[in-house]
């Protein structure tokens, strides 16, 4: 069906960076949201492919791409993860094109990807 009025791209942001899958890293008893990428698409090596163990490996491992932000407040949550995604190589649909941070309505934030206050260089 089409829409005569705009509708945001992507309609929902996924859980984890594009190609990362979501995993739940149970460490000390304490449970910490994560990605991880099982196939090595990170293009600076930010986050290592996962390793085919049985065990796990440490939360501080480069293999997690951790969920967990500074701020509970959803712009600066969204900047913060976007620029996390960005310094590990990674793109995120409706987050970062890969160059730069994306507003809300999948804008780039700022003049040619410098940043803003929203999203920081």
């Amino acid at each position: 069906m089409l829409s005569n009025s705009p509708v945001s791209w992507p309609p929902t942001i996924n859980t984890c960076p594009d190609y990362l899958t979501y995993y739940q890293l149970t460490e000390n008893g304490m449970k910490y949201d994560m990605c991880i990428d099982m196939i090595g698409v990170s293009r600076n090596g930010g986050v290592t492919k996962f390793p085919n163990t049985t065990i796990p490996p440490a939360s501080d491992n480069s293999c997690y791409f951790p969920l967990k932000t500074l701020s509970d407040e959803p712009k600066k949550k969204r900047a913060e993860l976007c620029q996390r995604s960005m310094s590990r190589g990674l793109t995120w649909e409706g987050i970062t094109n890969g160059e730069s941070c994306l507003t809300p309505d999948g804008k780039p934030a700022g003049a040619g990807g410098s940043g803003t206050a929203d999203c920081p260089a």
